[in-house]
């Protein structure tokens, strides 16, 4: 009898070199180590499912669980050299992929796989831990929910109307290597997070001060001074609310006059310096804080920073605000005509008026003024058409409307001076981090660069 060859055809795109990057960090031992097994449970471990349908994900772009069974089937022969193991056809079905889910969602199982993963990962690359950038991001979607959902309404860059989830980040800078994650439901605030994924960044990371970088949401005296207090420095911009809003304006004329003084603020204005933040004044103060029933005092610097081009899209922006704000509040009583409601009273107008205002950040350098416009109506009373005895009736009619709106010439041009301007605050000493050096590190963060 001729000895006949079989052909197997598999495709297999990048799924072996996914395999072997996770089999380098030694994913599947490590979640195997803290996801429990049951003892009758046979065929592959809740490890190596989890590594193989991550590899699905990762090369398939596609989540879903019930296409992972017939992935893994027409990649059967391939998969089972690269492991050294036998897959059943039923170690991929739905329900032992949602049992997976299910230990994954456990915050304490998770927690621990995250920290050992991280701690793997820093040794395994000969990583060296200086900078962690903390960031926090929403994704939204149709869902349904309820009260113990993650799913909730909350404040939201692209649609408040979705329901959404908040996921927090700590990454390794600036290679932008995941250390801890945190999903939270969607009505928190950011506020509120930094502090404990701060405190489990600590629990990951053996390395003594580290440079923790966010953005203004991360300016919280008591985060700056949880940082501190751990032995760690941050860099961040201030929020411009409380205080830092009233000392502010105060702030950037002295860094203009100090600048004016110098040749070096001429940069601003040049071209070579319009994509840059090159330009900039610092000082230092002192902070006081509460940290576990204790009183810290430490010193900061406080980083004045001018860009040219952040000034233009402001000033972009401000104009367009005053221009939406405009026509809205023109808009606001309707012309009269059959069907449309008018305002007919001063408070509703009033009311109406300053939501605008407020809701396009236009307080101070747009005002505008009403009036009060009266029309008589007159209704005959009775029957007959016509008829010179029938009573006549007369109404009069109220209606309020914007009768001007006019923009505060000198209060536009101060909101202009200050545009481009942002305050940031640092623990770090001038000697080991410049100026100049801050404001790279804040902006060398790693992101996602995509074409269409």
């Amino acid at each position: 009898m001729d000895n006949q060859l079989t052909l197997t055809t598999e495709r297999i795109d990048d799924l072996v070199l996914l395999i072997h990057v996770m089999l380098q960090v030694q994913l599947p031992d490590m979640l195997d180590r803290h996801l429990p097994r049951h003892w009758l449970q046979q065929g592959l471990s809740w490890g190596w499912g989890a590594t193989l349908w991550l590899a699905h994900i990762l090369t398939q772009g596609d989540h879903r669980k019930l296409t992972v069974r017939e992935w893994v089937a027409q990649a059967h022969e391939t998969l089972e050299s690269v492991m050294g193991l036998d897959i059943r056809d039923t170690d991929f079905t739905d329900d032992r992929l949602t049992i997976v889910l299910r230990q994954l969602s456990k915050p304490d199982y998770w927690h621990n796989i995250e920290a050992d993963f991280a701690q793997n990962a820093v040794r395994v690359y000969n990583l060296a831990p200086k900078r962690v950038r903390l960031d926090a991001t929403t994704v939204s979607g149709y869902h349904s929910a309820g009260e113990e959902s993650l799913f909730q309404f909350g404040h939201s860059k692209d649609d408040p109307d979705l329901l959404q989830v908040k996921v927090m980040m700590a990454t390794l800078d600036p290679l932008g290597l995941p250390l801890i994650t945190q999903v939270v439901s969607g009505e928190k605030a950011d506020d509120g997070l930094y502090v404990p994924i701060v405190e489990r960044v600590c629990g990951v990371l053996s390395a003594s001060g580290l440079l923790f970088v966010g953005d203004c949401k991360m300016s919280a005296l008591c985060t700056r001074a949880f940082i501190h207090a751990r032995k760690h420095h941050y860099l961040t911009p201030l929020a411009l609310v409380g205080t830092t809003a009233k000392q502010m304006p105060v702030w950037i004329a002295t860094a203009r006059t100090a600048l004016q003084a110098q040749r070096g603020f001429a940069c601003a204005d040049t071209e070579e310096a319009e994509a840059l933040w090159e330009t900039g004044y610092e000082f230092s103060g002192e902070c006081e804080a509460s940290v576990a029933a204790k009183t810290m005092v430490w010193s900061e610097r406080v980083l004045m920073i001018y860009s040219r081009s952040y000034a233009k899209t402001l000033a972009r922006g401000l104009a367009e605000r005053l221009s939406t704000a405009s026509a809205k509040l023109m808009a606001l009583p309707p012309a009269v005509g059959r069907g449309k409601r008018q305002i007919t009273e001063e408070a509703a107008l009033i009311k109406a008026a300053d939501a605008i205002v407020r809701t396009h950040h236009v307080q101070g350098v747009l005002t505008y003024t009403f009036q009060r416009q009266e029309s008589a109506q007159i209704r005959y009373v009775g029957r007959g058409r016509g008829s010179a005895t029938r009573l006549q009736r007369v109404t009069t009619r109220v209606r309020y409307q914007i009768s001007g709106i006019e923009e505060n010439a000198e209060a536009i041009e101060m909101a202009r001076a200050q545009l481009g301007w942002r305050a940031f605050v640092t623990d770090v000493s001038a000697e080991e981090l410049s100026l100049a050096e801050a404001v790279e590190v804040y902006k060398d963060e790693w992101c996602v660069m995509s074409r269409r």
